[in-house]
């Protein structure tokens, strides 16, 4: 069990898509014939569904967050924090100035703590990557061969065959 537990949740993951995409594997399996066929169009159904979606709502935002850069840096976005503050009212113009003080202060540590982030981002890509890729691959496995491994646990269940059959 240790050696399965940190990619359980991968697993489950998995084991839920073949699940949820099963109609669309059959529907598949039904013009194509070959199992791995039908499998393997079902997964590019999944990434089509999932990742052409996420891409453009990444390359909006992305396009967004470049274009107020662009704006902030041609000095198009500027304000000026003592006009900024004096608008305010007098109880919380204090807590402004503090908290610009801070602000400011928050920045400066998060440039010089960039180059230690940018590790940490890679990692946490890697990590998402593989994960993506073993959910993907067993859930093309759990549509290919799921069969198979629905038979073993009737097989071993100590439910009678026809209530087994009503449960799956």
């Amino acid at each position: 069990f240790a050696v399965v537990r940190p990619f359980l949740q991968v697993l489950v993951l998995g084991f839920i898509l073949a699940v949820l995409f099963r109609p669309v594997f059959h529907h598949f399996h039904k013009h194509m014939q070959a199992r791995g066929l039908a499998a393997l169009a079902t997964i590019s159904s999944i990434l089509l569904l999932g990742l052409v979606p996420l891409a453009l709502i990444t390359q909006l935002v992305l396009n967004e967050a470049i274009g107020f850069y662009d704006s902030f840096s041609r000095g198009e976005v500027a304000f000026d924090q003592t006009q900024l503050i004096a608008s305010l009212p007098t109880h919380v113009q204090t807590f402004a100035v503090t908290g610009l003080r801070e602000l400011n202060s928050f920045a400066s540590r998060l440039s010089t703590n960039a180059v230690q982030t940018a590790g940490s981002v890679l990692s946490n890509v890697a990590t998402f990557a593989l994960a993506f890729f073993l959910t993907l691959f067993t859930t093309y496995y759990m549509l290919k061969d799921g069969h198979v491994f629905e038979q073993a646990l009737l097989d071993i269940s100590p439910i009678e065959d026809a209530q087994e059959r009503i449960l799956f």
